[in-house]
């Protein structure tokens, strides 16, 4: 559901990469309501959803001992079952980046949608439209769709939520694909809700900053003002409590 984000500063709130833990305040706003640090992520992430939807494809393939039929002769086998989730996330990824990409196409007043109905295909062209038209897609007003599908209740969500919203299809994809990264607990507590849930994941790629975030409100900021705050604040206390 839609909320009026403080337009001078970026729309992520808690969730801004370069969240201001001193200020308790998020990064000011780019050229849209998201701050240049989180759209140059959703820029990273939201084209990988195609790999994703490849990559769930796989999980539904029946493996080579299903696939050989090892029944003995004069008996039927069980159909060989596929799994359901990596599909309906499949169809998720598919219905989330067409029903935006035909938004774009309007606002940009490009082409009409083709009509296309396999998936892949689909969510191909439709990252093809998206990925180089973020910025436009981050700025659009609330906007009436239907998130869940057709037959779901409709709500008004802004560009830059439907941003976010794709970033959590392909982190979910990352997560049943197995794909997750090692996260390490780090000393100290979080500024905004006190909680000792500081966490830092693994890079996934090379240029990830290997932010700091708190686990339970999601509170990030960049890692050299994490070390600024372990070295001037969290060792010298346990040094001093030690002593």
């Amino acid at each position: 559901m839609h909320t009026s984000p403080d337009t001078r500063h970026c729309a992520s709130d808690a969730h801004c990469r370069y969240y201001n833990r001193t200020a308790g305040t998020p990064a000011p706003a780019g050229r849209t309501p998201l701050c240049d640090g989180c759209l140059d992520a959703a820029s990273r992430d939201i084209p990988r959803l195609l790999y994703d939807y490849i990559d769930l494809e796989q999980l539904q393939a029946p493996t080579l001992s299903q696939a050989l039929n090892m029944q003995p002769a004069g008996k039927s086998a069980p159909p060989m079952p596929l799994k359901g989730e990596p599909e309906a996330l499949q169809a998720e990824i598919a219905y989330t980046l067409t029903m935006w990409e035909e938004i774009i196409r309007d606002v940009c007043q490009l082409s009409p949608m083709p009509d296309v109905r396999r998936g892949g295909p689909n969510v191909q062209r439709a990252l093809g439209i998206l990925t180089p038209r973020l910025d436009v897609l981050a700025n659009q007003p609330p906007t009436t769709v239907y998130p869940n599908g057709p037959e779901g209740a409709p709500q008004d969500i802004a560009g830059w939520e439907a941003v976010h919203q794709m970033q959590r299809l392909h982190h979910r994809a990352r997560g049943m694909l197995g794909r997750t990264h090692r996260t390490t607990h780090l000393p100290g507590t979080c500024s905004t809700c006190g909680l000792d849930q500081l966490h830092r994941d693994d890079p996934r790629h090379p240029e990830d900053p290997c932010d700091v975030y708190c686990q339970e409100c999601g509170t990030t900021w960049p890692h050299d003002d994490y070390q600024t705050y372990v070295t001037q604040l969290v060792w010298p206390t346990r040094t001093g409590a030690a002593a």
